[in-house]
């Protein structure tokens, strides 16, 4: 929408569109566009909105490194619920000690991104053996599996986390 304003310091005239606030060219004064119009209200939330969803996605791209992690790193396995759960431990002691832990907060949510990417890498490939010493093995060939975990315990054991549910 075009708007014909004056500089109220140099009076020098303008012709604005689809902006909030400007700069004068001539005297360097900051000019707010009509702030009691409507067009001016509605200019300012379409702006607050749209950089909340430059942030929401942001935040979506950010979420996806820990899960690329978290399927690259598959075979860690039942380490990475203990890295879940610690940082749950963490957050509840930050949210009694400050009330808003966002740090806390935030580590809680990538270490749960990463335990799902683990869980779906590792459903995508499943470990080929459990070694005695209960470490998973991912070899692709049956030779020399688990010859340095005291042998193989079980061969095809399925993904590690299926194994918590049984008993």
């Amino acid at each position: 929408m075009e708007q014909n304003l004056k500089c109220p310091r140099c009076k020098k005239r303008y012709v604005v569109y689809e902006t909030a606030s400007f700069r004068c060219s001539a005297c360097g004064n900051e000019i707010n566009v009509q702030e009691g119009s409507r067009d001016y209200v509605v200019r300012v939330e379409n702006e607050r909105r749209e950089r909340l969803n430059q942030k929401k996605v942001g935040r979506g791209i950010l979420l996806l490194f820990p899960f690329l992690l978290g399927l690259a790193l598959h075979s860690i396995g039942r380490l990475s619920v203990l890295l879940f759960v610690a940082t749950l431990v963490w957050l509840v002691i930050e949210w009694r000690r400050n009330g808003r832990p966002a740090l806390a907060r935030t580590s809680a949510v990538c270490a749960f991104v990463f335990l799902i990417g683990n869980i779906v890498g590792d459903s995508l490939s499943p470990p080929s053996a459990l070694c005695a010493d209960m470490s998973y093995s991912y070899s692709a060939h049956r030779s020399g599996t688990c010859s340095w975990h005291g042998g193989v315990r079980e061969w095809d054991p399925g993904p590690w986390w299926a194994s918590m549910f049984e008993r």
